[in-house]
């Protein structure tokens, strides 16, 4: 019989959490206490590159977890480069209509 796995739902919840921020994935394992080539073995076994190990519920689940939250990192990090651009976050927004039907929005950006 096979022994039980180290992946808890807490484990899986403080890595993921790490990812979303931009942490990848061995270190934000090593952060929460389990080995690097631990937390790969998880993912590598949901995307069926393990070369031995079949893939389970639990691993796939943790695979779509990590990738959902890759996913986020990725549209917050675009989010903030749109940003940038555009010189900062908008702080204030003022939208004002003329009675001649013009309409004027002012827009003040965060320093960065």
């Amino acid at each position: 019989m096979a022994r039980p796995t180290k992946l808890t739902p807490a484990l899986q919840q403080g890595i993921v959490n790490a990812v979303a921020v931009g942490v990848p994935l061995a270190a934000a394992a090593r952060l929460v206490g389990v080995d690097a080539n631990t937390a790969l073995e998880w993912y590598q076994r949901d995307t069926g590159t393990h070369p031995t190990r079949p893939t389970t519920k639990i691993y796939a689940e943790f695979a779509e977890t990590i990738k959902r939250a890759k996913a986020a990192d990725e549209a917050c990090r675009l989010a903030r480069i749109e940003q940038a651009g555009k010189g900062g976050a908008v702080v204030f927004e003022r939208t004002t209509t003329f009675p001649n039907g013009k309409v004027q929005t002012d827009c003040k950006y965060s320093e960065l």
